[in-house]
């Protein structure tokens, strides 16, 4: 510019005596321009120029006077409201709005395409199907196994032969088949496995063997776990993918040699759903139970720990290596064997975790599938690698690189890593060549011989299908289903009881020990109002419906309908179910008072009759592990077991004549015990019922005179000394009272006069029953004899011996749960065999009948462990698996394995023949 500058105001004017020829469109949208002239402080004229564009309207103020001298005035641009907009209609300015907004969801829709574009590109770029492969081989192979041996086609007999057994189905339409068309399911099974191995008619064979094992996996619930789960999400991103594109009988049929190439979310899925499996595991061992070492306890002692206790105890082993060092692992092992420089390590660490699990824990097939997923997270091509490397065994159709091609392979290469001409000249003067991925170059001189893929994206190609975007919406969907599956007990709240929904699907494997004590199912008959009690293995197989509430409700239908068959109709069933998660004091699950028959229950809404967790006595457990460990190493072996109980309930007992020194002891609160009377004294409830209160027993007890029977080895209070380290101090008070809703609850402390009466009528009829003996049931008659029950408060602090041989109960009068013990010794074991028993063993064994806590008859007849992880054990049990224990397995041992296999080929092979033969000759059994 020449001499001075040009105003802002000018700049911005159109110029003067030049005619626009421009239309009157274009002169509308152009931008307007007034000048106003307006007086400021100083009374000197300054010009705005206002530019109006949409609905922003700038003002540019310019002193109309340069001074050319002073520094130069910069332009304030200062944004003001359109006097456009202003003067708009309010239909006008709703179509510009609604213009703005279409503009802005057209802007995000192309950049949401874009990125549905980039992310098809990277997963259907092409891929080597080696890995694919190798990992379709095992995984088809160990469900063959899996199929014989967890899914019980081995014992499908014992399994599906009884029509009456009750079921656990997710879906109520469900219902097994007849034992004859389970055997040809699981033969389905078989052929559909064996298919996938060998890639014969890949999606026939895997298609197969996905609905059979879906449908035998939904049908029983008590039956499921994380790694029966696992196998069926594993067998439906088979199914999607593309594993039989290489070392299949259906690759060798289209032909190609070494096969064709296969999209990268084959390998995309696989690995995700593995990550998941380790992460997901590590977060659910957040739990409080996990990081303070109460889930699993006493693993130490497992041989496979021999080297460990070398330096360390078998507690800190447990402790620091199993429950921290597991903690860690599930965690980081996910996203160490992402990243490449740890990936070798990290698949060490993982296969030795496998590996020690299948000798800890009974679970089957699941170490081994682990170990044959983990090869997922290498390179494409490792299978080539490794059979390249294995000169006697048949190597795979490796294909061949001609000269040629190999030269073009290589100036590609060189092109690639050294663009630059310098770089170029260094590498020809002798410097150090650019390092090369030896897997990634292999793998691209591969893919160039293999087979092209139409599923794939290639660059040369003409885009991206709509296929390919519908499958990588698709892989978004399942990862954010398998994102928020596990944690969606928030939803379906009516399958939590204690824990967070039903077992199986939200991987938290091992968090949770169930310790189950005692199972007591009471029905009334509709005919007279008579109880029946009903064994609760009867028609079961598994404890695992009395840990949820929604496989009680169907176990009690059950029932009823058996009941109703037997002749038996009845109007009301309850449950007295007595549990311990993971080491607490065994305590009820559900509320024995409410008739499950009527319960209300919803899959969307919490159960109202389930009890909760007792959580504020924790704190005892550690005292209470330090006691049982003292009672081990005592002399003379005495076992305990601890309860909880609740204000205003009843437990009823049957004390065993094999028992000795039967000792009551409360720890904490007041409790009421009921006992039957002999001769002598003896006060009877029906003559006069107490009002409120453990002070009105005790003054009817002395009035009434209550004696201490002959047969009795004594009936007074006294302080026990041996448990003074597991009183609760009066310092430390419980919050129970002020978190508990009675009423919620359906318990009241104002009602103790009616509960007592409950248990001495109860009592006395217990005191009178009389076996049936038919079908696992059991039944009295009211009133057959005439029972004297004496009252009797014990206090804590304070012990009461108790009598053998007869029934008792203990009612909870205190306005918080009340804590108390039974110890006992039993007369029919020596005293090197409670040890060893108490060894293994921490409670006694469930009862199969309708006694109480466990006391009817603790010799461990059946060689059972009642400690389960929600139901199934997690310790192998003898009549399936030797269990190994601290022992180093022997050559002895393996040759039992493999006969253990090959019997269960021969009984499945039996079973499956005399199917056909029934079938054949139309001889099978009809139900009813």
């Amino acid at each position: 510019m020449s001499g001075h500058e040009t105003p802002a105001h000018e700049l911005l004017e159109e110029p003067q005596g030049e005619k626009d020829d421009r239309p009157s469109s274009e002169k509308q949208s152009h931008t307007e321009e007034q000048h106003i002239p307006i007086e400021d402080p100083s009374n000197s004229t300054k010009l705005i120029n206002r530019m109006e564009v949409g609905d922003l309207s700038l003002e540019v103020t310019q002193s109309p006077t340069v001074d050319t001298t002073g520094p130069r005035s910069e332009p304030c641009l200062s944004p003001k409201p359109s006097s456009s907009a202003e003067g708009m209609k309010p239909q006008e300015q709703g179509a510009k709005l609604k213009s703005m907004v279409g503009g802005a969801a057209r802007r995000m829709a192309r950049s949401g395409a874009g990125a549905v574009e980039a992310a098809a590109k990277y997963l259907h770029r092409p891929c080597d199907p080696a890995s694919l492969a190798a990992v379709r081989i095992m995984f088809g192979v160990l469900m063959v196994l899996d199929v014989l041996q967890e899914r019980g086609m081995g014992e499908a007999d014992v399994r599906w032969g009884d029509p009456d057994a009750c079921r656990f189905p997710l879906l109520p339409a469900l219902a097994p088949l007849p034992l004859p068309g389970m055997l040809f399911l699981y033969a389905s099974l078989l052929l559909g496995a064996a298919g996938m191995a060998a890639g014969w008619r890949w999606r026939a064979s895997c298609g197969v063997f996905l609905l059979g094992y879906w449908y035998l996996l939904l049908l029983d619930k008590a039956t499921w776990n994380n790694h029966s789960y696992l196998y069926g999400l594993l067998t439906a991103l088979l199914l999607a993918a593309e594993p039989h594109a290489c070392w299949s009988l259906d690759a060798r049929r289209e032909g190609g040699g070494g096969g064709r190439h296969v999209p990268f979310w084959n390998y995309f899925m696989l690995r995700a759903q593995v990550f998941f499996l380790y992460f997901m595991a590590g977060v659910k061992k957040l739990d409080p139970d996990w990081l303070r070492g109460h889930s699993m306890r006493h693993l130490g002692e497992q041989w496979v720990f021999a080297p460990f206790r070398l330096f360390v105890s078998t507690a800190t082993i447990d402790y620091y290596i199993i429950h921290l060092g597991g903690f860690l692992l599930d965690l980081t092992l996910g996203p160490l064997l992402l990243w490449p420089p740890s990936r070798k390590v990290t698949l060490f660490f993982g296969a030795a975790f496998h590996l020690m699990n299948s000798q800890i824990f009974y679970i089957g097939m699941f170490p081994w599938v682990c170990l044959a997923t983990l090869p997922l997270f290498c390179h494409c091509s490792w299978p080539r690698e490794l059979l390249a490397v294995l000169p006697k065994l048949p190597r795979a159709p490796t294909p061949r690189v001609e000269a040629n091609e190999r030269e073009e392979t290589t100036n590609e290469g060189v092109n690639r890593v050294g663009a630059k001409q310098n770089q170029g000249k260094k590498s020809s003067d002798g410097g150090e060549p650019p390092k090369k991925k030896k897997g990634k170059d292999d793998e691209c001189k591969v893919l160039k011989t293999l087979k092209k893929n139409s599923n794939c994206f290639y660059s040369d190609g003409s885009g991206v299908s709509l296929r390919q975007k519908v499958s990588t919406v698709l892989v978004a969907c399942y990862l954010l289903l398998q994102t928020v599956l596990p944690f969606s007990h928030s939803i379906t709240k009516g399958f939590n009881t204690w824990t967070e929904g039903p077992y199986g699907y939200s991987w938290d494997m091992m968090v949770h020990s169930w310790d189950t004590l005692h199972v007591k199912v009471t029905a009334v008959t509709a005919n007279g109002g008579h109880r029946v009690y009903v064994d609760p293995d009867r028609w079961v197989s598994s404890p695992r419906w009395s840990s949820h509430a929604d496989m009680a409700v169907q176990y009690c239908r059950c029932v009823q309908s058996r009941l109703a068959a037997l002749g038996h109709p009845v109007t009301a069933l309850y449950l007295d179910v007595w549990k311990s998660l993971n080491g607490r004091f065994q305590q009820r699950i559900f509320d024995p008072t409410v008739n499950i028959l009527e319960a209300p229950w919803s899959p969307w809404s919490e159960t109202p009759w389930v009890l909760p967790l007792v959580k504020d006595l924790d704190h005892w457990r550690t005292r209470l592990y330090h006691q049982q460990e003292e009672d081990e190493l005592s002399t003379s072996p005495v076992e305990r077991i601890f309860v909880a109980d609740f204000p205003g309930l009843t437990l009823e007992n049957y004390l065993s004549t094999d028992l000795e020194n039967v000792t009551l002891e409360v720890l904490k609160g007041v409790v009421v015990a009921l006992l039957p009377c002999e001769g002598g004294g003896g006060g009877r409830l029906d003559d006069q019922e107490p009002r409120d209160g453990p002070e009105n027993i005790t003054a009817y007890q002395q009035q009434n005179g209550a004696g201490t029977p002959a047969h009795w080895k004594q009936l007074a209070l006294r302080t026990h000394r041996s448990h003074e380290g597991l009183k609760e101090t009066s310092e430390r008070s419980s919050d129970y009272e002020k978190g508990t809703d009675f009423q919620k609850l359906l318990i009241g402390c104002h009602d103790l006069s009616m509960s007592l009466h409950r248990a001495q009528k109860s009592l006395k009829e217990l005191a009178a029953s009389i076996h049936v003996g038919t079908k696992g049931v059991s039944a009295h008659l009211c009133g057959a004899a005439e029972v004297r029950v004496c009252p009797v408060v014990v206090e804590s602090g304070g012990s009461l011996t108790l009598p053998t041989g007869a029934f008792h109960s203990i009612t909870t009068t205190s306005s918080s749960p009340a804590v108390y013990s039974y110890s006992f010794t039993n007369a029919t074991l020596s005293v090197e065999e409670q040890r060893s028993y108490m060894a293994s063993h921490s409670t006694a064994d469930e009862p199969r009948g309708k006694g109480g806590l466990g006391l009817t008859d603790t010799s461990p007849s059946d060689g059972s462990n009642s400690n389960t992880q929600d139901g199934q054990p997690h310790t192998r049990p003898e009549d399936l698996d030797e269990q190994l224990g601290v022992e180093f397995p022997t050559f002895q041992d393996l040759i039992k394995f493999f006969k253990r296999k090959l019997t269960l080929f021969w009984r499945s092979g039996r079973l499956l023949a005399k199917a056909c033969h029934c079938v054949l000759t139309n001889s099978c059994p009809k139900k009813g």
